[in-house]
């Protein structure tokens, strides 16, 4: 018969090939040799796995007898650090205690020391603390505060557009009076005779709000620069000015801030940005 193009002849083809038998399948022998295979690999793995244990058990046995000396080390702060953890000696303090301990991160450890009239720090014995803000442009309104009490603010309805004064007695610290003048479109001379009766050894509160010097004329500018303003003769339409002085002050007041009205440089619409003083003042200022 002809295969690919040639006679087979007996075990001979026309090709001069010598033509064997194919056989479908695998002799018994070479299925045995596969399966001792499987099993050598198998038994190779079983064994890594054991070795894989055995190096661990050993390891944490190691590990669990050096375990003995080791000890946690508690984290001591300098006192200036860390003022609230007891001492190493004293009945409270805690054995094994460590930095991060729950019981020290508690907030009822944390004491938050509160400043008269929100300070950055306390003021010194026999001061006040004061904070005085102008108004923002003419929306909103001044604020001061004179030893933790708020003594002019828009919550409490007592501001107005212009200048906002508050008379306090330089000794006790009492408020004394307290009145917004209108700048704009008010009377100048209701200003004027308020500055006049400010009676001696008194405290002068002032802060700006909208328009404080469009009704600024040369009594007014004299009189605030007898209670130590450095600005006034300075303060015109829509400037910004936060200043405390006193009654018959020999010097200049250093609690003064002014920022002149520009339109290259205002914050708003207008108007430059608000003022704030803060500070501690004296009894004695005068």
């Amino acid at each position: 018969m002809l295969w690919n193009g040639c006679k087979k002849d007996g075990q001979r083809n026309d090709c001069g090939v010598v033509s064997k038998p194919h056989h479908l399948g695998t002799t018994p022998w070479t299925s045995l040799q596969s399966v001792n295979i499987l099993m050598v690999a198998t038994l190779q793995l079983g064994l890594i796995r054991l070795l894989a244990l055995a190096f661990a058990l050993v390891a944490t046995w190691i590990f669990l007898r050096t375990s003995d000396s080791f000890s946690v080390r508690t984290i001591r702060l300098p006192r200036w650090m860390a003022p609230n953890l007891p001492d190493a000696g004293s009945k409270s303090a805690l054995s094994n205690q460590t930095l991060f301990s729950p019981t020290d991160m508690a907030p009822k450890d944390i004491e938050i020391k509160k400043t008269k009239c929100g300070l950055s720090k306390p003021c010194p014995f026999n001061y006040f603390a004061f904070r005085i803000c102008s108004g923002a442009a003419n929306v909103v309104g001044p604020s001061m505060c004179f030893e933790n009490q708020i003594i002019m603010s828009p919550v409490k309805n007592n501001v107005g557009r212009g200048l906002n004064i508050a008379l306090v007695n330089g000794t006790t610290g009492k408020v004394l009076r307290k009145n917004s003048f209108d700048m704009y479109s008010g009377d100048a001379k209701l200003l004027v005779n308020f500055l006049k009766e400010i009676p001696r050894d008194t405290l002068v509160l002032v802060a700006s709000y909208d328009d404080p010097g469009t009704k600024m004329n040369d009594d007014i500018r004299k009189l605030f620069s007898n209670l130590g303003s450095s600005y006034v003769k300075q303060l015109g339409f829509r400037d910004s000015w936060v200043f405390l002085g006193a009654r018959d002050l020999k010097n200049k007041s250093p609690f003064e801030q002014f920022l002149k009205s520009n339109p290259e440089t205002n914050k708003y619409d207008g108007w430059p940005e608000l003022l704030e003083l803060e500070g501690c003042v004296p009894r004695k200022v005068f």
